[in-house]
């Protein structure tokens, strides 16, 4: 009556509804086996060396003893985690941009500026080293020095060139974001 069988067949590989992958066949089984072969792992580690018995054993003394533990001390330690996991995923939820880029508004230098300023005014094209050295009047090491500070704040993107010496230049989206902040944009 039917061509396809509804649920991970063998006959017709349907791996529908992940009913046919291997892995998951027999999960019962799965895990009876690792827990054999750990079983027989830990008992060969603890008739090779014995202070691997003696330290098992106490870990397990520790992880099965009985402990009366106050409720209060269950109520911190849940407000606790609570708290983390919330900073955790308010950092992770947040925009990461945004909060970096005001770190950088800290200082930033003229030639730097400069620098900013004259890709601004490229408007999303690349600008070359050699234009930037013509365009500012500074020297290569100056230029250079200037955009290795604004590459390590993510400020902008190198573009290396066949030559060692060429490069082109691109705001980078923080960067970006930096310049329209600054009023350079």
């Amino acid at each position: 009556m039917f061509d396809i069988h509804p649920f991970g067949c063998p006959v017709c590989k349907n791996t529908q509804y992940g009913y046919g992958s291997l892995s998951e066949k027999h999960p019962i089984r799965n895990g009876i086996i690792a827990t054999v072969i750990g079983d027989v792992i830990l008992a060969a580690l603890g008739q090779l060396w014995p202070p691997a018995n003696r330290l098992l054993g106490s870990v397990w003394g520790v992880l099965a003893a009985r402990l009366a533990v106050p409720v209060w001390v269950l109520v911190v330690v849940a407000v606790v985690v609570l708290a983390v996991v919330r900073l955790r995923w308010r950092a992770a939820a947040g925009p990461a941009e945004a909060s970096t880029v005001a770190d950088d508004q800290t200082e930033v230098s003229d030639l730097e500026r400069q620098i900013l300023g004259r890709l601004v005014k490229a408007d999303g094209t690349p600008v070359s080293s050699e234009t930037l050295t013509r365009s500012l009047r500074a020297t290569n090491l100056r230029v250079q020095t200037a955009v290795d500070s604004l590459e390590g704040r993510g400020l902008v993107d190198v573009l290396e060139g066949i030559d060692d010496e060429e490069f082109e230049l691109l705001l980078t989206a923080r960067g970006r974001h930096f310049v329209v902040q600054q009023g350079l944009a």
